[in-house]
Formats: C-alpha cells, structure tokens, sequence
C-alpha cells in the first residue's frame, strides 16, 4: 500500500466510515442453483437414454410378475438372452407393429414341450407342464398352472410333442399362461433376436415415487 491510498484510509477510519462490503443477490443465487440443477437433470437424463428405454406393461399376460401399467426399463444393446430372462420384442402384423412382454424360456436348440401330467379336479381339465430338453422346468413365477383346455385356442402348438428352437431365436411365453397370446400363437410363433426390442433390467415398483417420476420425465410405450 502507498502513501497515498494509507492516507485515504487513515481519514476514512477517523470519519467513522467502515469498508463497502458488496451485496450478495439472493435472486442471482436462486437462478445460479436453479440453472445448476437443470444442467444436472438434463445430463442424467441424456445418460439415462443412452443406457435405457421405459416401457409401461399394458395387460395382464405376465401376471402376477407384472402387472398391467407397470413401468419397466429395457437394457441397450444386443441382449444375452438366458432362460428365464423377460424381453420385449416386436412383431409386425397386417404392417403394423405390435410389442410384447414375455419371459424367454427356451433358446436356439432346446426342445420345448407342454406335457399333460395329471387331471385337474373336479372339473377334469388336464394340467399342462413345460419341459425344456426333456426335463421338467421349476415356473415358480407363473400366475397359475397350465390348463390343457386353453390350447385349444393357440392353433399350432400340439400337447405332448417336442418342438425345436430355430437357431437366431427364442422361445417366449407370459407368465399368466392361460391368458397370454405367446410363441404358442402362430401370428407370434418364435422370436427372432432381431425382434427383441431390449432386454427388462429394472422391474420399477407400481405407485411408487420412481414409477410417477419416471412418467414424468419420459412418458413410455405400451408393451
């Protein structure tokens, strides 16, 4: 400090004034944070996108798994697809495309068959089981038994008789097995992995605070 600004103090001091201190802008440091947060939204929902897709359950194929209106996010990328993973695939009809949910339970080269085991009492329908290359699959997950009486409706697929996974595909049924249009449908039939839509990561929970901001921030596709 020089002579000149030491001296510009001194009388400062010995007039009672005190040093300007400069004013902080509340506003400014609201906008400031506000601008900060939607940066920070914008970039995670960038990287959000990159890695997923939201898809809303539409219908009640794979109940009690999921349930209709429930979000899901779906994997980027070329999916490994294992038994027992849930895709999202497309097919296309009369050149509309129509997407569905199921869970893969065979891949290129497994043998599937719908084997009928025993009656079901009192009404004497005959209960359905899956087996996957000859051996009984474990479906914990599925809503209820197979009921021989619903493949009437399906067309293609015959009770006790093993089918072939083509190579390039998978097989696909809903877990609520006696309400779901599945590869057991011939307008559906296998699915080819050029069909599959993505993989399901996340099951996000129904009425949850991350189902209604998910639909907020990105709306979704019926599956």
């Amino acid at each position: 400090m020089d002579e000149k600004e030491l001296e510009n103090v001194n009388e400062n001091n010995e007039m009672g004034e005190k040093p300007k201190k400069r004013k902080i802008s509340v506003v400014g440091i609201v906008i400031n944070a506000v601008l900060g947060v939607a940066v920070l939204v914008a970039l995670s929902i960038f990287i959000f996108s990159l890695n997923f897709s939201i898809c809303i359950v539409d219908g009640d194929s794979m109940n009690d798994t999921l349930v209709h209106e429930q979000i899901v996010l779906l994997g980027k990328g070329e999916p490994d697809l294992q038994r027992g993973d849930m895709i999202v695939f497309s097919k296309t009809s009369a050149d509309e495309d129509t997407q569905y949910i199921k869970r893969v339970v065979a891949v290129a080269g497994d043998t599937v068959e719908f084997r009928c085991n025993y009656l079901f009492y009192p009404t004497g329908t005959e209960v359905v089981e899956l087996y996957v290359n000859g051996e009984k699959v474990d479906e914990s997950y599925i809503k209820e038994e197979m009921k021989s009486d619903y493949f009437k409706y399906v067309g293609t697929v015959a009770l006790n008789t093993e089918y072939t996974v083509s190579e390039g595909c998978v097989y696909a049924l809903g877990d609520n097995r006696n309400n779901s249009m599945d590869s057991r449908y011939t307008s559906i039939g296998e699915v080819k992995l050029t069909e599959v839509v993505g993989e399901v990561v996340v099951e996000v929970e129904k009425d949850s605070f991350w189902e209604g901001l998910l639909k907020l921030l990105f709306g979704g596709c019926s599956n």
